[in-house]
């Protein structure tokens, strides 16, 4: 997968880990004495869809009247494809990109009004990115093109507030170091906040998060120890540095969205932590945060006891209580696992992935629909391009 392979060379700004590899990292499966997770392939997991070539969804699932949405980077005119899938696996694309309109998306989708609306990382008039909305139906419309300093390559999705869309770029703003932006449902788009780096931060790649009229996310770099940040913005552009990453084990590079549950906001790193998995780079980790800051590790990932996953690209989600989320690495095979964690920090592997038509290299976060999770992957190997696949813990 060449392209994944380039793709991911761009996040290498972002986060060393992730560019070990679009499929397995650069160390074999270590052994696990006898431990090969038999629990984990016990579990309900289920194959929806498959795609029969080079789709590549970078983005997870977005839940709207019985039926999901998302986005490939590829497939369709080869710059990527808005979709539809049922939850029993009838897959229909609604929107293929040619460029000019966007190109590679990458973030998922938000609602707001019966409408979808996404970013693309690239294309549009400037090459830049893209905002646009679409209808279930198909009827597409590009709100905005990036340029430079309103933002450029915006890789997350967006998230609504008092009928307004917000969201962040990757690059871009006055410093090029990424920016937060607002935009109307009909394309007016304003930069809120462009971040200079350190302190504030630099590179945010995860979406954001509305707690009472306060919006929270992460920067993938940048921030005290250029380790990446946790951060708050009001609508009117305040930003305050809430944990810098990159202090000793507490992890660093997030690329993931928080989530708030129960006053706690719930996050991952893509490396850090206490193990190191590929001579220079950890494993990454899942902490939890409180709002003023206080960040606090549940776990460290490490492979080497008893296929543990690493890089955990995505953020996590809660359903009843306990914590769920995917690992873009590891696991018996390397190819990325499912896992659960409490709360308090024990974590269990779900499912590994074996790279043989279910799956490799996922990284969105998972979505909970009756107690069912579901997800995306990159790849899945020679047979298909990239799955759509369910799990029931």
């Amino acid at each position: 997968m060449k392209r994944t392979i380039a793709i991911i060379s761009v996040a290498c700004a972002l986060t060393v880990a992730a560019c070990a590899s679009s499929t397995t990292p650069g160390f074999a499966p270590p052994s696990y004495s006898g431990h090969h997770l038999p629990s984990a392939k016990s579990n309900g997991f289920r194959l929806v869809y498959a795609w029969p070539g080079d789709a590549e969804p970078f983005a997870g699932l977005t839940y709207l009247g019985g039926t999901f949405y998302g986005t490939t980077a590829f497939s369709g005119n080869g710059s990527g494809t808005v979709y539809s899938v049922t939850p029993n696996g009838n897959q229909q694309v609604l929107y293929s990109f040619s460029g000019n309109d966007g190109a590679v998306p990458q973030g998922d989708l938000a609602v707001m009004n019966g409408l979808l609306y996404g970013t693309t990382s690239q294309g549009g008039a400037y090459q830049d990115g893209t905002v646009f909305s679409i209808s279930t139906g198909g009827s597409f419309n590009v709100l905005h093109n990036f340029g430079g300093p309103d933002g450029r390559a915006p890789v997350a999705g967006l998230t609504s507030l008092n009928g307004t869309l917000y969201g962040v770029t990757r690059f871009g703003g006055t410093n090029d170091q990424g920016a937060v932006f607002s935009i109307t449902s009909s394309g007016t788009e304003n930069v809120i906040y462009s971040f200079t780096g350190t302190p504030d931060g630099a590179q945010p790649a995860a979406d954001l998060v509305n707690v009472n009229g306060v919006l929270y996310g992460t920067t993938a770099g940048g921030g005290t120890n250029d380790s990446g940040t946790a951060f708050s913005i009001t609508p009117g552009g305040v930003e305050s540095v809430l944990h810098s990453f990159g202090s000793g084990s507490d992890g660093v590079d997030p690329l993931g969205r928080l989530i708030y549950v129960d006053g706690t906001f719930y996050g991952t790193t893509t490396g850090g932590g206490t193990t190191v998995c590929e001579g220079f780079i950890s494993c990454g980790t899942v902490f939890s945060m409180t709002p003023s800051g206080s960040e606090q590790v549940l776990h460290s990932f490490n492979p080497f006891q008893f296929g543990d996953g690493w890089s955990p690209w995505a953020g996590v989600t809660e359903m009843k209580g306990v914590l769920y989320g995917t690992t873009q690495f590891g696991g018996v095979f390397s190819y990325g696992t499912v896992y659960s964690i409490t709360k308090r920090g024990a974590e269990k592997v779900l499912y590994y992935f074996e790279n043989s038509g279910d799956g490799n290299s996922p990284l969105a976060p998972l979505v909970s629909l009756k107690g069912t999770l579901y997800g995306t992957a990159l790849g899945c190997g020679s047979t298909c391009g990239g799955t759509v696949f369910a799990l029931r813990p």
